[in-house]
């Protein structure tokens, strides 16, 4: 998101690396947030919260947000755990 801020401030930034930082984080999006829900259903496990929907959008909105922005930093994680959970070895890679 700063980076659009930055955009808007600065007119004669080029507009390629912020068009290719938002390509490859949408592109990586669906992996970050792979992660993001490994890692709140393992803390959480099957209990079910009741809160206001208030609440909960704004929540929804925040971890959409954070997911997609460091998706760069976290979508490998997911892509590893993945090939992990799916069984790929070496050998089938070849």
């Amino acid at each position: 998101m700063g980076l659009f801020f930055y955009q808007i401030a600065h007119p004669k930034f080029e507009e390629i690396p912020l068009l290719l930082y938002v390509l490859i984080n949408t592109i990586l999006y669906p992996y970050s947030r792979y992660v993001y829900e490994s890692a709140v259903d393992f803390i959480t496990g099957n209990n079910q919260f009741i809160v206001n929907a208030v609440l909960m959008l704004f929540t929804k909105l925040i971890t959409i947000s954070f997911c997609w922005c460091a998706a760069i930093l976290i979508a490998p994680i997911g892509i590893l755990i993945l090939i992990v959970k799916s069984g790929v070895t070496s050998e089938r890679l070849q």
